[in-house]
């Protein structure tokens, strides 16, 4: 394996990983907003916080939202070394 081919690999888990935390992360204020408005506007269930994950998940499929906020800086990086 070449250095570029580690490089690449390393850089790629460092994405999904961050990518995970990021929706993880965001996944707790869905949950809270979800849980404080709608049941009480249209008498919706409230859900839990892998529920809320979940729905974060999809909507960033469905609406391309952007997986990894660093990749423009950590390919960068790498890309100088």
């Amino acid at each position: 394996m070449t250095t570029s081919t580690s490089t690449t690999i390393i850089v790629s888990l460092v994405s999904v990983i961050w990518s995970l935390v990021v929706i993880l992360i965001c996944a707790w204020p869905l949950k809270v907003a979800w849980n404080r408005t709608l049941p009480d506007i249209f008498n919706w269930k409230q859900i839990t916080f892998w529920q809320a994950f979940v729905l974060q998940f999809i909507g960033l499929l469905i609406f391309g939202g952007d997986l990894s906020p660093l990749w423009g800086l950590l390919s960068q990086y790498f890309d100088k070394m």
